[in-house]
């Protein structure tokens, strides 16, 4: 029986329920057990879960809320590398920000127009799943970073 989804080892198993009307608690979905989890993916994940997500809208809401915690988290570490680092190494974080935003904006246009071929709401909180998974992967690289600077104590 399932008794949690993951927004990643059952992400699409929930809209797909929502779908095709099968109960949550009849399908098992695999557990990452070596997977740390984070506060906001727990968030997410409880989000997800509760009985009162019954719509790809509350799945979306979700969404929206864990991508606004991950760009929050993001930008503290961002800040705090920027505070912490010498001036060469900031430099490269920089460019290496500026860059990524680029990318993060080619990539959010590209899910945009392949999301837009489909057709159904679920691809609404499938879409900002993937755009949320951006920014949740740059916000713990970043924080991994600051992780990296604290490691002799300075």
């Amino acid at each position: 029986m399932l008794t949690k989804l993951s927004h990643k080892t059952g992400r699409w198993i929930a809209p797909l329920l929502l779908i095709s009307g099968i109960g949550a608690a009849t399908i098992a979905t695999p557990v990452l057990a070596a997977e740390p989890k984070d506060k906001t993916s727990e968030a997410l994940d409880a989000c997800l879960n509760n009985p009162k997500t019954v719509s790809t809208a509350d799945m979306s809401d979700c969404y929206s809320a864990a991508y606004k915690a991950f760009d929050h988290r993001l930008n503290v570490a961002y800040q705090s590398l920027l505070k912490t680092l010498p001036a060469a190494p900031a430099q490269k974080l920089k460019a290496s920000q500026r860059t990524w935003l680029t990318f993060r904006d080619a990539e959010l246009a590209t899910q945009s127009a392949i999301f837009a071929t489909r057709q159904g709401t679920i691809y609404v909180p499938m879409q900002e799943d993937e755009g949320m998974s951006l920014t949740r992967d740059r916000a713990l690289r970043l924080e991994s970073y600051l992780s990296v600077m604290s490691v002799d104590g300075q």
